[in-house]
């Protein structure tokens, strides 16, 4: 019975003491791979590819075999960048990418002045209404793009104003105006129109924005 509860004992000893290095080594390797110098494991300043080289090198570390002649495989595929310097400005002043105002990773190439037309929750939901609205905005050259307030939704609303960003920007640029956190992400294709988002503290309803992005669909191997 001794000898039983010394083996468990021992075992269960082994079995901490190898978490305990394998936790190390996971926070070694997350740390390393979400560090600055990786640039998000993206296209962008090829943080993919300098992901791809410390994680092959982590295999040859291990002794893992190669699938062939090299741990890599080459592919490649489509990403809508924004080569040159963008800008938004209210003003005369220079808003803040990334603080202020966040473009889609979808956009498209603009150069030009956004006069938006701001819409609440309600006003969006009433279909006919805002239909009606929609298209004497197409006729008329007072407002050229939709702004969207999802500042103050809920959970489902909010949902449904972010789908509906997207099928509106069909016709004409739209801007979606929140309290939320902005997040990136990347496209392979471009939206018809762009879609930008405005912090609530920086869109001033009734103002005019001078817009300026370029944006290409280039093959990233």
């Amino acid at each position: 019975m001794l000898r039983s509860i010394v083996f468990v004992g021992c075992f269960a000893l082994s079995l901490y003491a190898q978490t305990q290095i394998n936790l190390a080594e996971v926070k070694r390797l997350t740390e390393t791979l979400c560090s600055p110098e990786f640039h998000g494991r993206g296209y962008v300043n090829n943080g993919d590819k300098i992901a791809a080289e410390f994680i092959a090198a982590e295999f040859e570390k291990i002794g893992l075999k190669k699938l062939g002649a090299s741990y890599f495989q080459p592919f490649e595929f489509d990403v809508n960048r924004f080569p040159n310097s963008a800008s938004v400005v209210l003003d005369g002043r220079t808003l803040v990418l990334g603080e202020d105002v966040l473009f889609d990773h979808a956009c498209p190439a603009f150069l030009g002045v956004l006069r938006p037309k701001l819409f609440s929750p309600k006003e969006l939901y009433n279909q006919k209404e805002f239909n009606g609205q929609l298209q004497k905005m197409l006729g008329s050259s007072e407002f050229n793009a939709v702004a969207i307030d999802v500042s103050t939704t809920n959970k489902d609303t909010l949902n449904f104003l972010r789908s509906l960003k997207y099928e509106l920007s069909q016709y004409l640029p739209v801007i979606e105006v929140t309290d939320s956190k902005f997040t990136w992400s990347v496209s392979q294709d471009q939206l018809k129109h762009m879609v930008i988002q405005f912090k609530r503290s920086a869109f001033q309803e009734g103002k005019t924005y001078e817009i300026s992005l370029d944006a290409e669909v280039i093959k990233h191997k």
